[in-house]
């Protein structure tokens, strides 16, 4: 599969996310009242080529225009498809990955927070560790 945000090819054969960049890989229908979407239906499937979802019509995920700024909570799994959201819709969590350490660097010299990597665990400036670290994300199936 190609992933459609950074068009690395992955070498698995059923890839969820994108082993370059992260991207949710699974193609799936943008509507969320589409019956696709119910847990009656999880045994269907769009299939990764489909830019429009066979049941409803409405554009897959990887149709989107603004594919690569879905982004998958690390709290719930929910897809959030709003533009830069700082928390999930559904659960709350914080979205960004910032240093823990208020004194950083990081977070001193800029008049807000500078966004770590979602993948980053610890704060390359100063060590500490980072907000998804101490939230238990990682600890979590993603």
């Amino acid at each position: 599969m190609i992933c459609p945000k950074c068009k690395s090819k992955s070498n698995y054969d059923f890839p969820i996310f994108c082993h370059i960049c992260g991207t949710f890989l699974h193609n799936e229908c943008s509507n969320d009242d589409c019956e696709l979407n119910n847990d009656d239906c999880k045994d269907k499937s769009i299939q990764p080529n489909d830019k429009y979802c066979y049941i409803c019509g409405s554009k897959t995920t990887f149709n989107l225009e603004n594919y690569s700024d879905i982004i998958i909570c690390p709290n719930c799994k929910t897809k959030i498809h709003h533009e830069e959201p700082s928390y999930c819709h559904e659960c709350g969590a914080l979205l960004t990955n910032y240093c823990s350490n208020d004194d950083c660097e990081l977070n001193c010299q800029y008049d807000e927070k500078c966004a770590l990597d979602n993948s980053d665990k610890f704060c390359f400036v100063c060590g500490s560790e980072t907000t998804f670290k101490i939230e238990g994300y990682f600890s979590k199936d993603i």
